[in-house]
């Protein structure tokens, strides 16, 4: 995804493979059908176990929880093994966003409070998080993550920056982590981006955070738009999907790429592919491709070739996540596959289903590693880790409602002069469709 994630040089320290920042598994919105079900089912009482040898299971935590009339959780009580207890209380604005989470313990006294963290949203993209302040009380500094986007009278996004709190040096000022600028054309679309990274990790000698990455895209041409790509370039949510861009990617140790991107969408999947040179010379080819199931799953796959000096060398991986019905993770594992050498690793889950309402009744999860050397397959362990077990559960219907409504609802065009146009010609427009609205391009 673009701008997220840490810049690759403060990861690895190493630009050997041009893992590039933003080619994360898009976030993809979950289906209706997903959301009415999720919206039915809500466990009242959640316990967690652990094991060490898959038969003997210790308890961790019991959690009961109370709900909102719309189902999102409005407060928690958990104890744990060590009979402690703690609650936990969420907050909500007339949006039903979340804007407050407190976390507290009761003593003699009254409430002692552990942490407490607070959430501002866009204006616009109303279901964006531009800003969480985390307040521990335990002599850590506040942490604050921080997004600020601009916009032009059209309400196109310009720029946007994201900061976070410097925690590392005993402070709570906010540091300068990644910044975007877009340019737009005549028609008023984004048609390019320069985005930059800081590696906050550490300062220069002259006391400043050093720019580590900067990455030029030109020519943006789009799949879909909407005018506000706060995060992704490519993403299957309907919006801001880029079907081709240039792009010169830069980093401190003066190495630079460039190469041409071209993206195809083909219902719900994604296949895409970057062809270009490093420093001129070795010849860089990638492919990544995302296929999209029902809940919200997720195949992936990415595959990285270096040619220099007519010797190429080539770097995969894959990842594959599964979701049921009702939100809860079946699997999720990934792949890297180097020269001689890969690794496999994450964890599959079994749920059983009570038999009269068909919710979920357990969970078992289970992780593993398997590695392989030269054709040679290691040992695979699967072991039990973790149990939920459900108790109780109610249905909630307003959330059913609501998404039905949605989904049934009219839509309506508007020209960016807040006119009706029934009869949309090219152009941008505005979409509404019930509680949601978007920019559009036709």
């Amino acid at each position: 995804m673009l701008g997220t994630g840490t810049p690759t040089s403060a990861r690895t320290g190493s630009m050997a493979m041009w893992q590039l920042p933003w080619h994360d598994i898009p976030t993809a919105k979950t289906d209706a059908r997903r959301i009415i079900n999720e919206g039915e089912w809500r466990p009242l009482s959640i316990s967690e176990y652990s094991t060490t040898n898959g038969e003997t299971w210790n308890s961790e935590h019991q959690k009961t929880i109370t709900y909102t009339s719309w189902g999102a959780i409005r407060s928690t009580q958990v104890i744990t093994n060590h009979e402690m207890t703690y609650f936990e209380e969420y907050e909500y604005d007339s949006n039903r966003q979340l804007v407050k989470k407190s976390q507290y313990i009761n003593t003699p006294a009254g409430r002692e409070y552990t942490e407490i963290r607070t959430y501002a949203y866009d204006p616009v993209v109303t279901d964006f998080c531009i800003r969480e302040t985390v307040d521990n009380f335990d002599g850590a500094p506040r942490t604050v993550y921080e997004y600020a986007i601009t916009r032009n009278a059209s309400g196109t996004v310009t720029s946007s920056t994201y900061k976070e709190a410097d925690v590392y040096n005993g402070g709570g000022d906010l540091v300068l982590t990644r910044r975007t600028t877009y340019t737009l054309n005549e028609q008023g679309v984004i048609n390019g981006a320069t985005i930059e990274y800081w590696d906050t990790y550490g300062k220069d000698e002259q006391g400043n955070y050093p720019l580590v990455e900067v990455v030029k895209l030109s020519d943006i041409v789009w799949h879909t738009y909407d005018g506000q790509p706060l995060l992704s370039l490519m993403a299957f949510d309907g919006t801001n999907g880029v079907a081709s861009y240039h792009m010169i990617y830069s980093t401190e140790d003066g190495s630079t790429l460039e190469a041409d991107m071209t993206a195809v969408y083909s219902g719900r999947n994604v296949t895409s592919s970057l062809t270009g040179k490093i420093n001129k010379t070795s010849d860089y080819n990638s492919s990544w491709s995302y296929t999209y199931g029902d809940f919200g799953s997720v195949t992936s796959s990415r595959e990285i070739t270096i040619t220099a000096n007519g010797v190429a060398n080539t770097n995969s991986s894959s990842r594959e996540v599964e979701y049921d019905r009702f939100g809860l993770c079946l699997k999720d594992i990934e792949r890297y596959v180097y020269s001689n050498a890969s690794v496999d690793y994450g964890f599959e889950s079994t749920v059983d289903y009570d038999a009269a309402s068909e919710f979920p009744s357990t969970q078992i999860v289970s992780s593993y590693e398997t590695h392989y050397s030269d054709g040679v397959t290691g040992e695979t362990k699967l072991e039990p880790k973790t149990k939920y077990v459900y108790g109780q559960f109610e249905r909630v219907t307003d959330a059913v409602q609501n998404v039905s409504a949605d989904i049934n609802a009219p839509v309506e065009y508007f020209s960016l002069d807040g006119r009706r146009a029934d009869n949309p010609t090219a152009g941008i427009y505005i979409r509404r469709q019930a509680s949601n609205v978007s920019k559009v391009i036709m």
